[in-house]
């Protein structure tokens, strides 16, 4: 092989390409000539083709100019600035949260106590939320004459959470129209555990009409399935004076199972009440109760 240390020393001092080319001319053969000119068509090739130039009439390199946008004197080429991520959409959140729901049930037992004399009723809510307090209107609609409704329950209440516990306080006003009952009024204070069997302990005093405590201690633990979440629960129940009776009346088992449905939650609950006549509570009968409970909120 020829070398080429004088046409390097050539191209190197001075910059005299002329002279440079043609000492290589003269010192390499035709078939080096072949090999020289085939190596460097492959070095251009790789160049050109990373460079963006591209022959044209395979004779004239030219710069590519699809997708080049013209810009001022003094401002960089945007075509090669790559966009950066697109802003997230965050979603519209309304600062007042709005609920409802409405439960068809079979007959309104409340602890073990029938309030419906074994007739079915619908029972319906509206939430309205606004950070952590919560205003709750509900009332009790008695299919006996399709046109009462015999209870109307406002509540005003404040919840919180820390870690897995949390807890709910609130005050609710009790009226009864068509009943003939006296209205009465309870504070009352809810905990909760979120853990294993997700305890809940509540304790309410009945300040007006009632004169009196009850409380509610209830275990509950969901499961999910094929088709929703499958929630069984237990409940007991505990009256101190409340309506001058003191003692357990009832023992509360629910089987629950929820599912949803585009926006609006499906429950699905069969409840058994096993009577405890215990204590002032006499002649107390087992209950069975199933009920369907539509529930929407704004999203």
């Amino acid at each position: 092989m020829i070398t080429f240390n004088r046409c390097i020393t050539s191209f190197i001092k001075g910059g005299n390409i002329k002279k440079g080319i043609t000492l290589l001319l003269y010192q390499i053969n035709k078939s080096e000539a072949r090999l020289l000119m085939t190596m460097l068509f492959c070095i251009c090739s790789f160049v050109f083709d990373k460079t963006g130039v591209s022959f044209a009439n395979e004779t004239t390199p030219v710069l590519k100019t699809e997708n080049v946008a013209s810009n001022p004197p003094g401002v960089k080429d945007k075509s090669f600035v790559q966009p950066g991520p697109e802003p997230e959409q965050v979603p519209f959140k309304y600062p007042l949260g709005v609920s409802m729901d409405t439960t068809f049930i079979s007959r309104y037992i409340w602890q073990g106590l029938d309030y419906s004399d074994q007739k079915p009723t619908q029972q319906s809510e509206v939430i309205l939320t606004f950070k952590k307090i919560s205003g709750i209107v509900w009332f009790n609609y008695d299919f006996q004459t399709f046109k009462d409704i015999n209870e109307y329950d406002l509540t005003l209440q404040y919840g919180d959470k820390i870690g897995p516990s949390g807890i709910v306080a609130g005050y609710t006003y009790l009226t009864y129209p068509h009943r003939g009952w006296s209205d009465s009024e309870e504070i009352w204070v809810q905990g909760t555990y979120d853990h294993l069997l997700n305890p809940t302990l509540s304790l309410h005093d009945d300040f007006n009409s009632g004169r009196g405590w009850y409380y509610s201690f209830g275990i509950s633990h969901p499961f999910e399935w094929p088709i929703g979440n499958l929630t069984p629960a237990a409940f007991v129940y505990y009256h101190d004076h409340y309506y001058g009776n003191s003692g357990f009346p009832s023992a509360e088992f629910d089987l629950t199972d929820a599912f949803v449905f585009r926006q609006v939650t499906s429950s699905l609950k069969f409840s058994f009440y096993r009577a405890l006549n215990a204590g002032d509570f006499k002649n107390l009968d087992d209950q069975f109760v199933y009920s369907l409970n539509l529930s929407w909120s704004l999203p």
